[in-house]
């Protein structure tokens, strides 16, 4: 008799398909270079992080375009296979990351704030992507994210959100906030909204 297979065990149930290994490296790769930034920020302070993001746009668009025009190169070309999705325009998801963090620390109320929500995107995005895609209970508003997910980033934003107020209760609704937006399908990506909720919310404070 032949031995019988076990059945494919699905990470999530209905519309959300359990996601490749490669997506767990893209998170892991997007916290590491996004906390990176932020210590970089911190030690070299406002205006030179706001040049040093900026050069490090103008070269990932140089490669962006290259690779376009069929450049090709082995270890960036290993680095893209293994970090990024499949997408049109090579090297994305860390370039907008970086427009992301320079955006919040341009527009931001405060250095402390901007700080504060570079960490949040930092962290909170790929926190929330990797408990998510392992959650069960979809969102009422989004069925293509999950509660376990959405809780994650709100937990891992807490913290930071202390930088925008001293008011625990005013921190937990920060946090709340940027998980919110975070959750919800809008035409912009999340490495752009979540910072302009960041420098919205520092001159409402």
């Amino acid at each position: 008799m032949p031995a019988k297979t076990k059945p494919a065990i699905e990470g999530k149930t209905g519309s959300m398909p359990k996601l490749p290994d490669k997506e767990d490296n893209r998170q892991v790769f997007h916290m590491t270079f996004g906390l990176l930034m932020v210590i970089f920020a911190i030690i070299a302070g406002k205006t030179n992080a706001e040049f040093g993001l900026i050069a490090i746009i103008l070269t990932g668009l140089t490669i962006a375009n290259s690779k376009l025009l069929g450049w090709k190169n082995e270890q960036i070309d290993y680095f893209l296979k293994k970090y990024e999705r499949d997408v049109n325009f090579p090297g994305k998801g860390a370039l907008m990351l970086t427009i992301g963090m320079l955006f919040a620390l341009v527009f931001s109320k405060t250095f402390e704030m901007a700080i504060a929500t570079m960490a949040i995107l930092a962290i909170g995005d790929g926190v929330s992507t990797i408990i998510g895609k392992r959650g069960k209970i979809s969102l009422p508003w989004n069925n293509k994210k999950t509660i376990e997910g959405t809780a994650a980033f709100a937990i891992s934003a807490i913290l930071p959100a202390f930088y925008f107020t001293p008011s625990p209760y005013l921190a937990l609704a920060i946090a709340a906030i940027f998980a919110f937006i975070e959750s919800i399908d809008v035409f912009i990506d999340d490495n752009l909204s979540i910072p302009m909720t960041g420098a919205i919310l520092s001159h409402l404070i």
